[in-house]
């Protein structure tokens, strides 16, 4: 459950309209290439006037200022409405609910059109991936008009606080949905043929993945392979067979890839998942030059130099292998606790607190 209100004025020198949208419900179902949304809204539009009548309610308003109040009806086939459009919706709208009525002030203040437009639809949104696995998404509404923005405005109801009822969110196993909103203007010309400019307004709530099916699933077992090199060091130096063990979790690892990889988005760039999996390989590549090496140090070493040699080399993969992780896992804590919305203030606790948030909690 969603909630913003956001305002869109027009401006002239005797007319003031005032568009007050609510996004009223979030039901969101993000599919497997998280691309398509399916939400509720609610919006609503209000119109004033400074002067006797708004121009599109001057019709009924005209007619007798001091009659019963109930004999106002607005009818929007006749008279002034703001023609919204979604820009991002995916096919047509599924469920649909409109209404009309003018509020009336007890002072002097002319009265107001309110228009009540409730609609469920899914929305096409294009996801960036690069955090992936412990990305925050947007979850984007774009509202436009077929009027141009010399004739209405969309701007944000300052006035309303916006709200989110999570509860609603149907992909909450899959997906944390934070607990507000954040809305931007815009301008566009692109929808239409003329180089008239509509104006924009983008509702924003976000969602943040949760992590645990990877972590366990994909990160756990690649960690695992990775671990199982050093077991390849108590075979001796000059036995071919620690090479052929590292080979072998090397080729297992790229098969594991492989596998993993037709669940995951099919993208151009490298995410978080990719980096780790591609340095893993590297490592395990590293792993068996050093058997390769050691083997061919024994031809030319006595056997007591070679072992040298090769606890050193262990001692420096071990050392590698123990920094990459504190690295990688420090930069995504890093990373995680920059696009974290909830603003909580920075220090050493906290980035280790959002550290195990999202390698164990989730």
């Amino acid at each position: 459950m969603l909630e913003v209100e956001t305002v869109n004025s027009k401006k002239t020198k005797d007319e003031n309209v005032k568009l007050a949208k609510v996004f009223k419900a979030l039901s969101s179902n993000i599919e497997k290439n998280n691309e398509l949304l399916d939400q509720l809204f609610e919006l609503t539009l209000e119109s004033e006037s400074n002067h006797q009548g708004l121009a599109p309610l001057r019709s009924i308003l005209s007619k007798d200022l001091s009659a019963a109040r109930e004999d106002k009806v607005f009818e929007p086939s006749m008279m002034w409405t703001p023609k919204l459009i979604i820009l991002n919706i995916d096919g047509s709208i599924e469920e649909e609910h409109i209404d009309y009525s003018i509020l009336h002030s007890n002072d002097d203040n002319p009265p107001r059109v309110q228009l009540m437009w409730r609609f469920k639809a899914f929305f096409k949104e294009n996801l960036e991936l690069q955090h992936f696995p412990v990305d925050v998404q947007d979850l984007t509404i774009s509202i436009s008009t077929e009027k141009s923005i010399h004739e209405i405005e969309i701007i944000e109801d300052q006035s309303s606080l916006s709200s989110v009822n999570t509860q609603a969110f149907l992909d909450a196993s899959e997906w944390n949905l934070y607990n507000h909103t954040e809305s931007y203007r815009d301008k566009t010309t692109v929808e239409y043929a003329r180089s008239t400019v509509h104006s924009i307004l983008h509702i924003q709530c976000r969602v943040a993945r949760k992590i645990g099916y990877f972590v366990w699933n994909i990160i756990f077992i690649v960690f695992l392979i990775i671990g199982l090199t050093f077991a390849s060091y108590s075979i001796e130096v000059d036995n071919g067979d620690r090479l052929a063990v590292n080979i072998t979790l090397f080729l297992t690892a790229v098969t594991f890839k492989l596998v993993v990889k037709q669940s995951l988005p099919t993208i151009s760039y490298l995410t978080y998942l990719d980096l780790y999996v591609l340095a893993a390989l590297i490592f395990l590549a590293l792993n068996a030059t050093q058997n390769a090496a050691m083997k061919s140090l024994a031809y030319i070493y006595q056997l007591k130099e070679v072992k040298i040699y090769d606890r050193n080399s262990i001692a420096s993969l071990a050392v590698i292998f123990i920094l990459f992780h504190i690295v990688f896992g420090i930069y995504i804590a890093f990373t995680v606790r920059i696009i974290d919305r909830q603003q909580t203030r920075f220090t050493f606790k906290g980035m280790i607190t959002i550290f195990v948030k999202f390698y164990f909690y989730y």
